[in-house]
């Protein structure tokens, strides 16, 4: 092609029409006085959050970088969070993705990756060595690991509060999806029988999940003894037992329920037992109550 004039200071753009489709490129050789050279530094397109990965994201640049001026020290996530190592996607001399691998906790939310002049006296450079300017941040979605809190196990016939969340909270936009069908961070069930509850929530391209398996025990039985106990005087032992241990026992003579330790001493009367607050996680269970009757025996006279 013949010479072109060019001017000192202005951009100029060479296209090359591929179209034989030559998957070899081409060489293209420059002569003259003028002198071609690259001043724009590289840029950030995107920071992704790794969906298989919770501790790793994934920076992509808007040209190759040169893999020899990555080091973890040039990327900053905040107070708390230290990028351990970064790895060039495909990295032979150049790259334009790598992935970033931190510990600490990186809560939920929008946050921001800033490039800072790293231990190795650089940040991240192209091919003429121009570097990305410190300061430089690009903001994206994160969301942290999902976990489950409830009670379990828990009694037949009861229920317990299911509530999904990660660390920072769930946030706005993201959607959540039970086994159940609910769409909400906390659901209320009644299994039957011990029964296990998946969530999803997605948001930022991503989603984790988390299970949470309720444990359903029987319903636990009290009894007390002797029942009914027979005395001439005084008072009588009398011993409550339930298969759950701990509790706090209470009767009842019919003026109201009182504490009592167990086992516990009774004058003759009609009783009620009563065992709550047994150790059941932390929930709290109150036992069917049990007739107690003591008695004095009736005198016979002698004829």
């Amino acid at each position: 092609m013949p010479g072109l004039y060019v001017t000192a200071g202005e951009t100029y753009l060479l296209v090359v029409d591929n179209w034989t489709s030559d998957a070899t490129g081409f060489t293209i050789t420059f002569t003259g006085t003028a002198q071609i050279f690259d001043n724009i530094p590289p840029g950030i397109v995107s920071v992704q959050q790794s969906c298989t990965n919770p501790n790793q994201l994934i920076v992509t640049f808007n040209e190759p970088v040169k893999c020899s001026s990555l080091h973890p020290t040039d990327f900053n996530l905040g107070p708390g969070i230290t990028v351990t190592s970064v790895s060039g996607i495909g990295c032979g001399t150049f790259t334009t993705q790598v992935v970033l691998t931190f510990t600490g906790t990186l809560t939920s939310w929008v946050k921001t990756l800033t490039i800072q002049t790293g231990t190795d006296g650089n940040t991240i450079q192209n091919k003429c060595n121009n570097a990305i300017p410190p300061g430089t941040s690009m903001s994206f979605q994160y969301l942290a690991p999902v976990s489950i809190s409830g009670i379990s196990p828990i009694c037949a016939g009861s229920s317990t509060t299911l509530t999904a969340n990660t660390a920072g909270g769930i946030p706005a936009g993201a959607t959540i999806s039970w086994n159940t069908g609910d769409n909400t961070p906390s659901i209320t069930v009644s299994p039957s029988s011990t029964s296990t509850y998946t969530v999803h929530i997605t948001y930022g391209g991503c989603t984790r999940s988390a299970t949470y398996t309720v444990t359903v025990n029987p319903n636990p039985t009290i009894s007390v003894s002797p029942n009914p106990a027979i005395l001439c005087s005084g008072t009588a032992l009398v011993t409550g037992s339930t298969e759950v241990p701990g509790g706090q026992w209470q009767y009842n003579d019919g003026s109201g329920w009182t504490n009592t330790p167990n086992p516990m001493n009774l004058p003759p009367g009609t009783y009620h037992r009563y065992v709550t607050n047994l150790p059941l996680g932390v929930l709290a269970i109150s036992l069917t109550s049990k007739l107690l009757r003591l008695h004095r025996p009736v005198p016979i006279p002698v004829m």
